[in-house]
């Protein structure tokens, strides 16, 4: 989120650092839109370079494959 603490912890970059490193590493950054609805939160909220989850694209990845996500 856009309004979202920068967290840090020793040892590593900072969150919005290494958001924007990504996102320059053309990574694509999705959020749940679930999660944002609960938080009560929209696609306007989200740090720049993050978008929407969309299912078909997020799971085009998997090309059949069984995987485990987590967070």
């Amino acid at each position: 989120m856009k309004d979202a603490p920068d967290v840090q912890f020793k040892e590593f970059q900072n969150a919005q650092a290494q958001l924007k490193k990504l996102a320059e590493r053309k990574v694509i950054l999705m959020a749940c839109p679930g999660c944002l609805k609960a938080a009560g939160k929209t696609a306007a909220d989200l740090t720049p370079g993050v978008q929407i989850a969309d299912k078909t694209a997020f799971f085009s990845f998997t090309k059949g494959r069984i995987l485990s996500l987590d967070y």
